[in-house]
């Protein structure tokens, strides 16, 4: 007999036997077949196995069950005969489909066009292709995914997502109209969506459109939140309920003169780090925006986008700013903090620039002075006291004066008619002043102190001595004091007499003078 082909070899359906094993290793031979080969995957016993291409095994008819789990579509296929093998595909999508077991749920479809719409209904279905983006492998018609479902490498008319189950589209090209009308998840990375009649979102869930271009998108559902991230061009998109984020896009107006972006009562947008274009990309273009918005580092027409709706004031936030030129069309501008003279600018009347103590009220102009008024000062702090009372000490333990009388000041009070409390941490000045009385027959001291807290603060002691009754009995006595203290802390003005005779005394007015108080207390911050 004539030498059998390899392809016949393949495709025999019985081992070959006597002559035509013969001939048929010489023909291998010719090919750079060894014997040796030959001998070692081949006999003429029934059951024995052929190698396939570069050294597979496989029975004769040939055996793909590496890619068993895989279900090929392909143009050259047929969905009567076809099993989905690689070597067997079916012709459709809708019949490879039908073919979806549990294990075997991945369908890939080769290059061609294929004119149907294929719906897939069982979850966790992969539809994939060779290519980076769908151009080749195109679906002339409608793909509907109502259940969870990927989706790579496919161009087709239409895309409808429906149902709860989560969906993965990725690497694909719908050229009309893509419509989400379900509740699930749904991500889809660098596809383009350049459609025609626009991107759909009426379902609730989140969507992620991140990449490549995305053209007519509208939200229309309360519960939706749809964030587009990294397209180059989207192409007037729109909420009229729901919630639509924008963060590294380049955002365009379907037509001259028109807005850009459009949002409806009761939305929420975001408008990021992107740009907003008139149709042709050659200028900044409006946007009109009627629900809740917030807009951060964007470039787009201001002067002439319309908002009727609530600015939500994000705030961007930089370590430092370096501007040629700084622009507030808002009431209030916030705190700016100047390295250099601030110009008077935009038509302001006065000097060129304002040194000194610059203030101004934000709606009257602001003024320079050489000094800073008192009433300016941040923390001021100062008091008044006295007492009305004489004061009797204790020659063997301290006595903290008491203050009752005449309390006037800001900043420092007197707590428990003994304690200097202070409200704002700082350095005072405490000057009291004692009106001292001395009854007995000689000469006495009396030693003055300061006390912080409750404890001794150290030299801070004075020796006031007072003479004797006959000699007179009084003497006036006053101590200056700086003390540096925090917020809350208190200052008590001590005293031991050495004698009992020797008092604070208060003096009544007479027919001339006014009262003289036992003692004075004068207390300010300065520093």
């Amino acid at each position: 007999m004539a030498n059998v082909k390899i392809t016949d070899l393949i495709a025999a359906t019985t081992p070959l036997a006597g002559t035509e094993l013969f001939e048929t290793v010489q023909t291998l031979q010719s090919k750079k077949v060894t014997a040796a080969q030959i001998a070692a995957t081949y006999s003429t016993s029934a059951g024995n196995v052929l190698p396939v291409a570069n050294g597979g095994t496989g029975r004769t008819a040939g055996n793909y069950s590496v890619f068993s789990l895989e279900i090929h579509v392909s143009k050259d296929g047929n969905d009567t005969t076809g099993d989905g093998t690689l070597i067997n595909p079916v012709l459709t999508i809708a019949k490879a489909l039908t073919l979806v077991s549990a294990g075997r749920n991945t369908v890939l479809v080769h290059p061609g066009t294929y004119t149907e719409s294929p719906t897939v209904s069982t979850a966790n279905v992969t539809i994939a292709t060779s290519e980076l983006t769908g151009a080749n492998t195109q679906i002339n018609g409608t793909l509907t995914l109502s259940a969870a479902a990927r989706v790579s490498g496919l161009k087709m008319n239409n895309l409808t997502i429906t149902g709860s189950g989560n969906t993965y589209i990725s690497n694909c090209t719908v050229d009309t109209r893509v419509i989400k009308s379900g509740s699930n998840y749904v991500e889809i990375i660098n596809s383009e969506l350049q459609c025609s009649s626009g991107v759909q979102i009426s379902g609730s869930g989140t969507v992620s459109i991140v990449g490549n271009k995305c053209w007519s998108v509208a939200v229309s559902n309360v519960s939706a939140i749809v964030l587009i991230k990294d397209c180059f061009q989207v192409l007037a998109p729109s909420v009229i309920a729901g919630t639509l984020n924008f963060d590294g896009c380049a955002i365009f107006a379907a037509s001259p003169a028109t807005n850009a972006v459009t949002s409806s009562a009761g939305t929420f947008i975001t408008l990021a780090n992107s740009f907003v274009l008139n149709s042709a990309a050659n200028n900044p273009e409006r946007v009109s925006l009627a629900g809740s918005f917030s807009i951060l580092n964007v470039v787009y027409d201001k002067t002439n986008s319309t908002f009727t709706g609530t600015n939500l004031n994000a705030v961007d936030y930089f370590s430092v700013v370096n501007a040629d030129t700084v622009v507030s069309t808002a009431a209030t501008v916030g705190t700016l903090t100047l390295t250099n003279d601030l110009t008077v600018a935009n038509g302001g009347t006065g000097a060129s620039t304002l040194t000194g103590y610059v203030k101004g009220t934000g709606t009257t102009p602001m003024t320079a002075a050489a000094t800073i008024p008192f009433a300016d000062v941040d923390g001021r702090a100062y008091i008044s006291s006295f007492s009305t009372a004489d004061q009797t000490g204790n020659v063997s333990s301290a006595t903290a004066v008491s203050f009752s009388d005449g309390l006037t000041g800001t900043g420092i009070n007197i707590v428990s008619s003994t304690q200097i409390t202070f409200a704002a941490a700082g350095t005072y000045m405490i000057a009291p002043s004692f009106q001292f009385r001395n009854s007995d027959s000689s000469n006495h001291d009396a030693t003055v102190w300061f006390r912080k807290n409750g404890t001794n603060i150290a030299n801070s002691a004075s020796i006031v001595n007072v003479p004797k009754a006959a000699d007179g009995g009084a003497t006036l006595a006053q101590v200056v004091f700086f003390e540096t203290v925090t917020a809350g802390q208190n200052i008590e003005v001590m005293w031991l007499p050495e004698n009992v005779g020797v008092t604070l005394d208060f003096i009544a007015a007479g027919a001339i003078a006014p009262a003289i108080p036992s003692v004075i207390l004068v207390a300010q911050r300065v520093a």
